[in-house]
């Protein structure tokens, strides 16, 4: 990369526990980044234990929303 161009080097993604400790900080968007990179995955394993699909996107925003309230909380 030429410094002068103005181009930057990829930038790796932040870890989860990055991610945490920015959201422990106030830095409210990097919980977004660990809702995306999660999102499908929790929603996946909330359809094979409840009633359908809409109760299980329901399920995931109520774990997603508790998570942040603890977060938080401390």
């Amino acid at each position: 990369m030429h410094p002068l161009l103005g181009l930057r080097p990829p930038q790796q993604p932040l870890s989860d526990a990055a991610l945490m400790l920015a959201v422990r900080k106030g830095e409210i968007d990097s919980f977004r980044h660990l809702y995306r990179r999660h999102d499908a995955a929790v929603q996946a394993y909330d359809v094979q234990r409840v009633a359908g699909p809409l109760h299980a996107q329901e399920v995931t925003s109520r774990v997603f929303a508790d998570l942040l309230h603890q977060v938080l909380a401390g």
